[in-house]
């Protein structure tokens, strides 16, 4: 999608930046932006046979207002990659207007000054999960805040709960399992074993275990 350009003399809203090895992640990207209206530059959609390459990453660089960058350790180590996120990276180097925005397709630590920007992880989560992460990433990205549209759920005890103090250790269930008719017979046993577990003057934990 390539549009008429923006009010601000730009062609693209979003530059998606990205190596060889991470193609296919951009593409998908890319994809779920023309999606959501926005207008995309992509290296294997908009450079055809017959455009000056060089050419075209300077006006990709120059006339897009956003980059997003796959990062990736292959991504880092690219010099073409490097001049691409540095140009968006150089003209909003405190990220005021977040100009550069770094998605991680792989789990690894990647160097600066990408580890004091704020980045997206993609990777090992479903599509569902990746698709509504990278929404509200531009969604931020565009705004300047993550705040949600809706009221975040009361973290306290819920109707069904203790209003009261809960102990903290492992919660314990009640499981009403019906009696097995053909268990028979040691009511002078289990007889012995409800009066031990309903004792109120046991004030402390005394195991108890019956033995076939």
């Amino acid at each position: 999608m390539t549009g008429d350009g923006g009010d601000d003399g730009s062609e693209w809203d979003f530059f998606v930046s990205y190596t060889r090895a991470d193609e296919d992640w951009a593409k998908w990207v890319a994809s779920r932006l023309e999606d959501a209206g926005h207008r995309v530059m992509l290296r294997a959609w908009d450079v055809v046979p017959g455009m000056h390459l060089p050419e075209r990453m300077l006006a990709a660089m120059a006339r897009s207002k956003r980059t997003v960058a796959m990062l990736s350790p292959k991504y880092v180590a690219s010099k073409m990659c490097t001049a691409q996120w540095q140009a968006a990276w150089r003209s909003d180097p405190l990220g005021r207007n977040r100009r550069l925005l770094p998605l991680r397709v792989v789990d690894f630590t990647p160097p600066e000054p990408f580890s004091k920007i704020v980045c997206t992880d993609l990777f090992e989560i479903d599509e569902a999960t990746a698709t509504a992460r990278l929404a509200a990433t531009v969604d931020a990205a565009l705004t300047g805040s993550a705040r949600p549209s809706v009221t975040p759920p009361f973290p306290g005890p819920t109707a069904e709960e203790d209003s009261g103090p809960r102990f903290p250790g492992p919660r314990v269930l009640s499981l009403a399992w019906p009696r097995n008719p053909h268990f028979t017979g040691r009511e002078e046993e289990l007889s012995q074993l409800r009066a031990r577990l309903l004792d109120q003057r046991v004030t402390t934990v005394r195991p108890q275990a019956v033995r076939p």
